[in-house]
């Protein structure tokens, strides 16, 4: 059921407007016989009626589908997620590798290090000859000679003092921390010192 409500309509009431112009309709127009739409005469002129989907007074069209092929942006969120997938693989290979270089020293260049702090040590135990007329009998009698202390070897062991008729001699506990292994590193094995 169509309701119109023409000019002079009661208060309150909305008035019929032209689909097209959007004035309103004083005397109504015949609606379009497609989808009963109402336009001014003159905004028709004889043409087909407005409405979108509407075809009533005009040819059938032919419509040609083309195949769909995604944006250059719609290529992009295919891109993006491999791509931040590539970069966080990179990052945490390079985790891997500065942690590797970081943790696991070179035997040589700990081998290195050790031989510079063997000099130190022994530099410090001749110090404490000078002042006191003898060697040190323990590590904490070198407390003062050092500007690190407690002093440790490259794997964070202290390093151990052992006293000798000619001197003092100095071993690191090497990579297992214990004293007595295959891997205890003497100061007379990398100095050539005989103190």
């Amino acid at each position: 059921m169509l309701v119109v409500v023409v000019q002079g309509s009661p208060p309150g009431t909305v008035p019929v407007r032209c689909a097209l112009c959007h004035d309103a309709l004083g005397q109504l127009p015949p609606p379009c016989p497609g989808c009963r739409t109402l336009v001014h005469p003159d905004c028709r002129a004889g043409g087909p009626c407005p409405t979108l989907g509407c075809a009533h007074g005009r040819a059938a069209r032919r419509v040609v589908v083309e195949p769909w092929e995604p944006s250059p942006c719609r290529r992009w969120t295919r891109a993006v997620p491999a791509l931040l997938a590539a970069a966080g693989l990179s990052g945490l290979c390079l985790v891997v590798v500065v942690i590797n270089v970081a943790m696991g020293t070179s035997h040589v260049t700990c081998v290195e290090r050790e031989r510079s702090y063997f000099r130190a040590l022994h530099d410090a135990a001749d110090l404490f000859r000078v002042d006191r007329g003898r060697y040190p009998e323990h590590m904490d009698e070198l407390r003062g000679y050092l500007r690190e202390w407690p002093p440790t070897d490259s794997w964070a062991n202290p390093y151990v003092l052992q006293p000798h008729e000619r001197g003092v001699a100095f071993v690191s506990p090497g990579l297992d921390d214990a004293l007595g292994t295959d891997d205890d590193i003497h100061c007379r094995d990398l100095l050539g010192c005989s103190r």
